[in-house]
């Protein structure tokens, strides 16, 4: 999942530790989900869609159409489920 320390290199230590994220169709769909680690809320939350090297930011509504689709691979806050 290095798809998360590019897209969020700003963030102190590592992402994944507040963080959902999602895989479908080998990789090539995924949402990142940030939790606020004090009350466990969603804080934001990103669909990306990886075509070849790059990595598009998706429309919410077309990231939530993934959400029906059985995810490939699941990790809540660095922890794979």
């Amino acid at each position: 999942m290095e798809v998360v320390s590019v897209v969020y290199r700003s963030i102190e230590g590592d992402p994944r530790e507040s963080a959902d994220v999602t895989v479908w169709d080998d990789g090539r769909y995924i949402r990142i989900a940030f939790i606020d680690e004090e009350d466990g809320s969603k804080v934001r939350e990103e669909y990306y869609e990886v075509i070849g090297d790059n990595i598009e930011r998706l429309k919410q509504y077309e990231g939530e159409t993934l959400l029906s689709k059985t995810p490939d691979y699941q990790e809540q806050m660095g922890e794979e489920l």
